[in-house]
């Protein structure tokens, strides 16, 4: 990751990814519409922390998490899948395996019943 990330770009792409519209995070975030909007589109904007950390909490997202997104892993795999794999990523392999065997036998479930 680079040292300059630019935060509306970034707060922008992890939104549209999560199917989240500037009002519904504005409201989440308990910020403004026109705030939020103001950080999305331009480049050079300051930022305090707190508004970082509100708007990162309403994307279910912790701060470190929101800016470790890769633009591009997140525009292939999707926003949830990425960040499921980043957890996976940090477990012991024993834990890990055991959570991905769980996370398949959910989804076979799923399947069968639809």
């Amino acid at each position: 990751m680079s040292a300059n990330i630019n935060i509306g770009k970034l707060i922008k792409q992890v939104r549209k990814n999560s199917h989240m519209t500037q009002e519904t995070l504005a409201e989440k975030s308990d910020l403004s519409v026109n705030f939020i909007s103001r950080i999305e589109r331009t480049d050079n904007q300051n930022i305090s922390w707190k508004n970082i950390e509100a708007i990162s909490s309403a994307m279910g997202l912790s701060v470190i998490e929101l800016l470790q997104v890769n633009e591009e892993k997140t525009q292939k795999r999707g926003l949830y899948l990425t960040k499921l794999l980043s957890i996976l990523e940090e477990m012991d392999d024993l834990k890990s395996e055991e959570l991905s065997k769980n996370i398949i036998d959910i989804i076979w479930l799923l399947e069968e019943k639809s």
